[in-house]
């Protein structure tokens, strides 16, 4: 997690805004709550450290309340650019992706119900990537890194690109959630001095849900000490109704700074999960796909010892009771053999570990990994036949030079020097 610099702060102080949002907005009047204030309320729940399955389960219910809302009151359109869209609307753009994480700390119990999970946490992060698509939002590095990461194309990625796709994606993220942070705690320190609408207000707490850690210093004119401003539960309805209250100049620009920069805070994340769960969802189908496993048959000692077909290689010495009788009579079945088939009956027991490869394997891998050098060849050894060869080739070749120097010989006696050219020259 990232701190931007400032006096410690827990997240249960950071999440004081919302907490108070939420109470006010409680489960009765929640139907009669605006888009805002609803997921302000879901926020402030999933920023709880202390939450447990019920708060994610309020924040589902509102927030998919909320994203109806949304829809229906057509705050997003296809038609319009993202300058069009409000500063204080922008964080309706998560509701998606809120929503999502929702979903992905409900517990479920065994694979089927983790699987109907897993889709749903699909479902919502695909809506949540083609609403930011509309706008434009999603960066070309994202798209990138997706498209090699999905199958087919993840089968070629070799280690060293995995390696170097997931560094630059820390780096990046490291960088973006600094900024955040310290976006995040200028909108929280101003909505705590000057009083500021809900959403500004809620700019520690949606960083905080987002997984980022924010620490603000509010401080007030008369004390040194560090100080949480208070305000009713109604007023903070009131503030998430006014979603524009308190809201221009200069704090617009880093309010809106702060959501562009969630938003691509959480197409990053959307990405990573799309990819994880995509290969969960694999091993899952393939778990509920396979049959059940029916449980070994269990049956009493007294049932197994009358039965005729006993156990596999079951030792007599594993019989319980006597051989014979008063009489001498055999009681059951036996055989006699001596100390050394004893012995050789208790071998390769349940818990006798076999060897997983043979001597010639295990050198082979050691080869094969460079543990073991080759042996290097001996030079041939020379024979007296191969001599007597090379040197009845050194006749041969001194032989020929002999000869070729003979004939030059004879040659330059017949023919002296210039002996050609004495009469050429007459007239």
């Amino acid at each position: 997690m990232i701190s931007a610099s400032g006096s410690s702060a827990g997240p249960d102080d950071m999440v004081t805004p919302l907490a108070k949002l939420a109470l006010a907005n409680n489960d009765d009047n929640a139907t009669n709550s605006s888009p805002h204030a609803l997921f302000l309320s879901a926020v402030a729940r999933l920023a709880d450290s202390n939450a447990g399955d019920a708060a994610a389960r309020a924040a589902v219910t509102r927030l998919t309340t909320c994203a109806d809302r949304v829809h229906a009151q057509r705050l997003f359109s296809t038609n319009e650019a993202l300058d069009d869209v409000k500063t204080t609307d922008l964080p309706l753009l998560l509701v998606h992706a809120y929503l999502a994480d929702a979903y992905g700390r409900l517990r479920t119990d065994g694979p089927q119900a983790r699987l109907a999970a897993v889709k749903t946490i699909q479902s919502q992060f695909q809506q949540f990537m083609t609403q930011c698509d509309t706008y434009d939002l999603i960066p070309r590095d994202e798209r990138s890194y997706m498209d090699a990461m999905t199958p087919p194309a993840a089968a070629k990625l070799g280690g060293d690109q995995r390696r170097n796709f997931k560094i630059a994606r820390f780096k990046a993220s490291r960088q973006r959630e600094s900024l955040l942070a310290e976006r995040a705690a200028q909108l929280g320190d101003f909505a705590s001095r000057r009083g500021a609408a809900a959403m500004i207000a809620a700019a520690p707490s949606l960083a905080i849900a987002a997984g980022i850690s924010v620490t603000t210093t509010t401080t007030t004119t008369t004390t040194t000490t560090t100080t949480t401003t208070t305000q009713p539960a109604a007023a903070a309805a009131a503030a998430a109704d006014d979603a524009d209250a308190d809201l221009s100049g200069d704090d617009e620009a880093i309010a809106r700074d702060f959501y562009l920069l969630l938003v691509q805070h959480w197409i990053a994340k959307a990405v990573d999960e799309l990819i994880n769960l995509q290969e969960e969802r694999a091993h899952l189908d393939r778990m509920v796909q396979e049959p059940p496993r029916r449980p070994a048959p269990t049956s009493s000692s007294s049932d197994s010892a009358d039965r005729l077909d006993g156990p596999p290689r079951q030792s007599i010495f594993a019989r319980t009771g006597p051989l014979l009788d008063k009489g001498g009579r055999p009681l059951r079945p036996f055989t006699i053999t001596s100390q050394r088939a004893a012995l050789q009956d208790q071998v390769f027991r349940p818990g006798h570990r076999l060897p997983t490869m043979s001597l010639d394997e295990y050198l082979e891998a050691e080869m094969a990994r460079g543990g073991i050098l080759p042996r290097a060849e001996p030079a041939p050894v020379r024979n007296e036949s191969d001599d007597e060869e090379d040197d009845s080739d050194r006749d041969e070749v001194a032989d020929r030079k002999t000869y070729k120097a003979r004939n030059w010989d004879a040659f330059t006696d017949d023919n002296p020097r210039g002996w050609g050219n004495r009469g050429g020259n007459r007239g």
